[in-house]
């Protein structure tokens, strides 16, 4: 039952590579204007940074014995999330696809890095491990829709960010746990 949401994310990963193409190219055919305008929104005003740093302020002031692990969980990210985005080097649906962008919007960062994993992903999956249970719900409706913003405009797969979430998660797992034995 503890490994549930870790399983069925890899087989998630699993399926939705075979899809991926697919579900991008039916997105971006399908837009329609309330959710252009909504998953823009998102996007250029919900940073990684700002998310991190909402995160570090919390813990620093609730949870602070977590802030060890929290601050090795950001170092891996980073580590492990930069050295699969040039090792895989995978286009971003934008460009492979060459889907037809949002105006509003700026593509111009996405076209010199690659898709995956989802940097945003693993963020914002990275975090759930940190936050007291009663906020579990909403910060996880909070990670699905900007990742969906994500995928929507054409910065991602849908591999590259369930794979992302998965990634995060288990950094997090991994250093809460390994500091919790030390």
């Amino acid at each position: 039952m503890k490994n549930i949401f870790e399983t069925t994310l890899i087989i998630l990963v699993i399926f939705s590579l075979l899809i991926d193409k697919q579900i991008a190219s039916f997105i971006a055919s399908n837009r329609i204007l309330i959710l252009n305008q909504f998953f823009t929104f998102i996007v250029n005003y919900i940073s990684a940074e700002i998310i991190l740093a909402i995160l570090l302020i919390y813990i620093i002031f609730k949870k602070r014995k977590l802030l060890k692990p929290y601050i090795v969980s950001l170092l891996s990210y980073l580590v492990i999330v930069n050295a699969l985005k040039y090792l895989i080097a995978r286009p971003r649906p934008f460009i492979a696809l060459a889907l037809e962008k949002l105006p509003d919007i700026s593509y111009a960062f996405s076209s010199w890095n690659a898709s995956f994993p989802s940097g945003h992903a693993v963020v914002l999956f990275l975090m759930i491990p940190f936050i007291d249970n009663k906020y579990k719900p909403y910060w996880f409706a909070l990670a699905i829709i900007i990742v969906l913003s994500r995928i929507y405009v054409g910065f991602h797969y849908l591999s590259d960010v369930i794979f992302g979430a998965l990634l995060g998660y288990l950094i997090a797992k991994t250093s809460i746990k390994y500091f919790s034995k030390n």
